[in-house]
């Protein structure tokens, strides 16, 4: 979750505009990620965000992208690192392949569960890649 609170911050901020941790907020619902006004994850990976010099505090609750980084050429256009993309890359084969060995016959009523959940989670993530601006 965390990385897909960076990547829609990212998003948000791009514009070198102030903007709002509801705007935020809004973009993740957007894309299928709804989180709480309170949310501690938002929270946690903003002040990481403002840690990493990635964007700056212009007021409680809103931030901008640091003037470090608008006009950055060396910056990645990507809202990710390579290294996120290949463990996330990693942690989805990994995934792929235990659904694919699992043994839905016989399994305990909870692996089938997560075996489910795991399964449901990919199809949305397809479902969103395919829709998604890339």
């Amino acid at each position: 979750m965390a990385g897909e609170i960076r990547r829609a911050a990212r998003h948000v901020y791009a514009d070198g505009q102030a903007h709002e941790n509801a705007e935020v907020r809004d973009e993740l619902a957007r894309r299928g990620f709804p989180v709480p006004s309170d949310s501690a994850a938002l929270r946690s990976v903003l002040h990481q965000m403002k840690g990493q010099g990635e964007i700056e505090l212009l007021r409680p609750g809103v931030y901008r992208l640091a003037a470090a980084m608008e006009g950055d050429e060396t910056a990645p256009v990507t809202p990710f690192s390579l290294e996120e993309l290949a463990a996330e890359k990693r942690r989805l084969e990994r995934t792929i392949q235990e659904i694919k060995a699992f043994d839905w016959l016989r399994c305990s009523d909870a692996e089938l569960q997560r075996a489910r959940e795991k399964a449901t989670l990919l199809r949305q993530m397809a479902d969103l890649l395919r829709r998604a601006d890339l």
